[in-house]
């Protein structure tokens, strides 16, 4: 495939899943609002971050990064679960209700980024810079890996540590129970569900 054919693949809603984009690519002004991404390789991608490129809901789970230059585009719900953006610079990028659950962030440059609704369950943030970004609350950075490296915004969350390799792993804690609800006389009322969230 020529790099016009290719280019014209790249449309808003576009399957592109497994594509491994070629070295000579250029996505300035491409709008891949809504494209499913999901297992491609963006790593020879030379340039979009600047140029208006969408990604605004776009599935980019498993995709590979690495090395991409993005700039800061929209991410506003985009699916990054298990992609690889290890080493990435997404400086006051916006994640509006982004998905990282399991991605790889290694060493990722996040400062000043608006996370404050994405998922990061699960991510991998050793050796990533969050200073100044927006988090989201400690639910949705259970099971997060960091380690020393790790710069924050604020105090570094509750985590366990792991010995062998010297990670640490977020874990949230439990919502709080709530008391069952009580009928007049003082006895719970077993035909209300009232352990609601």
């Amino acid at each position: 495939m020529d790099a016009d054919d290719f280019r014209r693949r790249l449309v808003p809603g576009a399957d592109l899943r497994g594509i491994t984009f070629p070295a000579y690519d250029d996505l300035a002004g491409v709008d891949l609002h809504g494209a499913d991404l999901r297992g491609a390789d963006l790593r020879a991608v030379s340039r979009y971050g600047d140029c208006n490129v969408e990604l605004t809901n776009a599935n980019l789970s498993g995709a590979d990064l690495r090395g991409a230059w993005l700039g800061a585009p929209d991410f506003e719900g985009a699916n990054l679960s298990g992609a690889n953006l290890s080493g990435l610079d997404f400086r006051r990028t916006q994640f509006g209700e982004a998905n990282f659950n399991r991605a790889d962030l290694t060493g990722a440059d996040l400062t000043g980024a608006d996370l404050s609704q994405a998922v990061l369950t699960s991510a991998d943030l050793r050796g990533a810079n969050l200073a100044g970004a927006a988090l989201p609350d400690l639910s949705a950075l259970d099971g997060a890996r960091f380690d020393s490296s790790t710069r924050w915004p604020r105090t570094i969350p509750a985590a366990n540590v792991n010995e062998a390799d010297g990670t640490y792993v977020i874990t949230a804690p439990p919502p709080p129970a709530r008391e069952p609800r009580r009928t007049r006389r003082g006895s719970p009322d077993e035909t209300r569900n009232s352990m609601t969230w």
